[in-house]
């Protein structure tokens, strides 16, 4: 179960990384972001592009996570705090 709850975690974040554009690449593949059981490796070419994948994870650290929405298995964040 833990596997899971990670993958539910961290997958969203993965994309929210890889959609921003910014760290490494291989020719035109970004690889700015892999991770392996609980270790994410972040990879830029310049300080500035790491900032900016750190404040990314940062940000995404601090959501308010509100649960799994158990009709389509997906994690969902409140954009508000009640």
């Amino acid at each position: 179960m833990s596997t899971d709850l990670y993958k539910v975690y961290v997958n969203p974040l993965l994309d929210r990384l890889q959609e921003a554009r910014v760290g490494s690449t291989i020719g035109d593949v970004n690889c700015s972001a892999s991770a392996c059981a609980d270790d994410i490796c972040l990879c830029a070419e310049t300080a500035n592009e790491a900032q900016e994948l750190l404040n990314i994870s940062a940000e995404f650290a601090n959501r308010p996570f509100a649960g799994v929405c158990s009709n389509i298995r997906r994690p969902y964040w409140r954009d508000t705090l009640d």
